[in-house]
């Protein structure tokens, strides 16, 4: 993604996150009357981060399909872009500031996931389940700023930013 189609994302730094398998697949529904998809996060100081080191630029999403017992005919592995982060609204605490409207449909299943959970939403656009060409396997991907890859056995339980996978 990082230099197909005229787009340019931020080249040296990208996402890791895990989402519900079940939030993924009620997100496509979604993106077909909305431009863009909020997802919640307890991690603000990381999409704070995020943030500041993008600048401004697009960011390359590689997501993982959590809790795939609940959806197990979900793909494994996302894509996506990510454009920002808003923090919770300051009337609502917990929840986006636009209510339930750039949330997955599947989050209304339960009461916290809109009502007074998350700390930051962080906002993609172009959601997409991930083709063997357009995806990097998760032990190979090494964290922002660090020397050494994640490894064969590990499994993000929480967004991550990672170095930007060279091009393929």
């Amino acid at each position: 993604m990082n230099e197909g189609k005229g787009l340019k994302t931020a080249a040296n730094i990208a996402l890791l996150a895990p989402v519900p398998a079940e939030h993924l697949k009620s997100a496509l529904q979604l993106l077909k009357t909305e431009q863009k998809i909020a997802f919640g996060s307890m991690n603000f100081f990381l999409f704070q981060e995020l943030d500041a080191k993008r600048h401004d630029l697009p960011v390359d999403v590689y997501i993982y399909a959590s809790r795939k017992e609940d959806c197990p005919d979900a793909a494994p592995f996302w894509r996506a872009i990510y454009i920002g982060s808003i923090p919770c609204s300051e009337t609502k605490p917990g929840s986006h500031p636009c209510g339930t409207k750039y949330r997955p449909e599947s989050t209304l299943k339960y009461a916290l996931d809109n009502e007074g959970h998350w700390l930051v939403f962080w906002e993609i656009r172009d959601l997409k389940p991930a083709s063997q060409e357009d995806w990097w396997p998760i032990g190979e991907m090494t964290g922002y700023g660090k020397k050494r890859r994640y490894g064969k056995f590990f499994v993000p339980e929480g967004p991550y930013l990672i170095e930007h996978p060279p091009a393929s």
